[in-house]
């Protein structure tokens, strides 16, 4: 049975309205207390917007450092992406391996098998990415069967 204790779901509660706090906080750039169409945006979407940039950051670390030491290590990295727990110990996939070695080559820029915020920022919001042109690429190569 994976039914959460009543304190499990408090906890989780406060946690999600801290968060929540915390983001409508920053969306509210005029600060008077309530969100216009654009700031409600922000709020909903913090990672579509540039002025909600170091709160993605911080979301993201928060969200994924299981030791809370402030980064993401290889480890927290990986069993957020593939939990095997949750995939009943399986053999771990492909997939995994090719993440694992991006993390170490491109990801982790310092070598030190942990990412800090501005790795985490690179990673998130990469400089001279465009994201329609890499998602049309890779649709093209899933649907383009005989290559």
């Amino acid at each position: 049975d994976n039914t959460p204790e009543p304190n499990q779901v408090t906890e989780q509660y406060l946690r999600l309205q801290k968060k929540d706090r915390r983001r409508f906080i920053k969306a509210d750039e005029d600060g008077n207390g309530g969100l216009n169409k654009n700031e409600f945006a922000d709020f909903i979407h913090p990672e579509q917007s540039p002025r909600m940039k170091d709160l993605v950051i911080t979301e993201t670390i928060e969200d994924m450092d299981a030791n809370k030491d402030g980064f993401i290590s290889l480890e927290e990295f990986l069993h957020d992406i593939w939990d095997s727990t949750e995939n009943n110990n399986t053999i771990e996939p492909e997939w995994v391996q090719t993440e694992r070695e991006n993390f170490l080559t491109y990801r982790d820029l310092d070598h030190d098998k942990k990412l800090n915020r501005k790795e985490v920022e690179l990673w998130l919001m990469p400089v001279d990415y465009d994201n329609i042109e890499a998602e049309t690429s890779h649709l093209f190569r899933e649907a383009d069967k005989d290559q």
